[in-house]
């Protein structure tokens, strides 16, 4: 490496974009040899990942930099569960599991390309043309070119004078007042955030817009599910390239993907299929945010909010059937607090049977002879006792 400083990272650059772009400017051969030298000029200890070192680099976090040069932020927009400090418990955007569409593929817009060059900027790779399944630019409209991972070496301009791509096909409807429009207008919002959105706060929106369409979230019913409204209401080409599963199940047949999010907040879904069944459902991004941040603020207001909402999850599980380890370790609380919760349940259930007739304390009786009869008294029906509530009296 030649030189040992970074260049700073132009607005919304995508790291491999960025990664090449050092690359260029230090003589790398590749973005491997480009770590290696950073981690050894600046004493990173033994091997350090991409983003350690890049990082390291420019003076950031690690995770910084998943934040500002990755579409992780749209990808994994929202986390499954909250810490007791009202934060997020996934403030940390992790690479695993995720399917970056970099990694196969280099996308670019004409339009961006010769607005850089009308105004004598260098081109570079942007994340708003990466965003998953999003085939056009959300900014011009304009259908997407895409190369090959190897043009990230060089400028989108360098390479658009090497071979003019493959222009992707368009949606018949993707302006910004349809569903498409508001799918990709939603995935760039989440795209610009520094945060991780909360599950609970997006089940909420997305069950409040299922009631609206008079849908279900329930894996059994009668009523249509929200995967059923996507499958008629978005383009079918469209459909045909990105969610070719959905044209093929039967209406009403629970389509785990996109029905889950209005089910289960305790699981961690895609952002696009968040986003897509947000733009289903509702008519504009600027509803649907405003929707999230009531609701971020509601379930996530204040750390009781958050303690006793993991509690009442732990409690619930031990009630399904859960050990009070697994309960605790599921949910993230400590023993002490699940059993003071079932103590204090115990006690409730006591008191709301105070009333009740009691049985008497067992006393020891001396054998009744086999032909003795033995009289058991009835329950009236006119005490209202429930068999729950008769066990919890005696």
């Amino acid at each position: 490496m030649n030189a040992p400083f970074l260049p700073a990272p132009f607005e919304d650059e995508l790291l491999d974009g960025y990664l090449g772009r050092c690359c260029a400017a230090h003589c790398c051969t590749n973005a491997k040899s480009l770590i290696a030298g950073l981690g050894a000029h600046l004493q990173l200890p033994g091997p350090c990942s991409t983003q350690a070192a890049i990082a390291a680099g420019l003076t950031i976090t690690p995770q910084q930099v998943l934040f500002r040069l990755t579409t992780l932020p749209a990808q994994r927009a929202f986390a499954p569960s909250h810490k007791r400090d009202g934060r997020p418990r996934t403030e940390a955007l992790y690479l695993m599991g995720v399917q970056m569409r970099s990694k196969v593929e280099a996308m670019t817009c004409a339009a961006c390309l010769n607005e850089d060059r009308k105004h004598g900027r260098t081109s570079y790779w942007r994340r708003i043309h990466h965003l998953p399944d999003v085939d056009w630019c959300p900014i011009h409209r304009e259908a997407l070119l895409k190369f090959d991972p190897k043009a990230f070496r060089h400028r989108p301009t360098d390479a658009l004078a090497q071979g003019p791509g493959v222009r992707l096909a368009l949606p018949t409807a993707f302006d910004a007042a349809s569903i498409l429009g508001r799918y990709a207008g939603l995935l760039a919002h989440w795209l610009q955030r520094d945060f991780v959105g909360s599950s609970a706060a997006l089940t909420h929106v997305i069950r409040d817009g299922c009631t609206s369409h008079e849908l279900r979230w329930t894996e059994t019913g009668r009523r249509p599910l929200v995967s059923d409204l996507i499958a008629r209401q978005v383009p079918t080409e469209w459909l045909a390239l990105h969610w070719p599963d959905l044209l093929t199940k039967t209406p009403g047949e629970y389509f785990a993907r996109l029905d889950g999010p209005s089910k289960d907040k305790h699981v961690s879904y895609p952002g696009a299929a968040c986003a897509l069944v947000l733009a289903t459902l509702f008519d504009s991004v600027s509803e649907i945010q405003a929707r999230l941040e009531e609701a971020e603020s509601r379930f996530v207001s204040s750390p009781d909010t958050v303690r006793d909402g993991a509690l009442n999850a732990a409690y619930l599980d031990f009630i399904n059937g859960a050990k009070i380890d697994t309960a605790c370790r599921t949910q993230q609380v400590s023993a002490e607090q699940l059993e003071q919760r079932i103590r204090d349940e115990a006690k409730r259930w006591s008191r709301a049977t105070d009333g009740a007739p009691r049985a008497t304390p067992h006393r020891r009786r001396s054998p009744l002879p086999a032909s003795a009869s033995v009289h058991r008294p009835s329950v009236a029906k006119s005490s209202g006792l429930e068999p729950l509530s008769l066990a919890l009296a005696q």
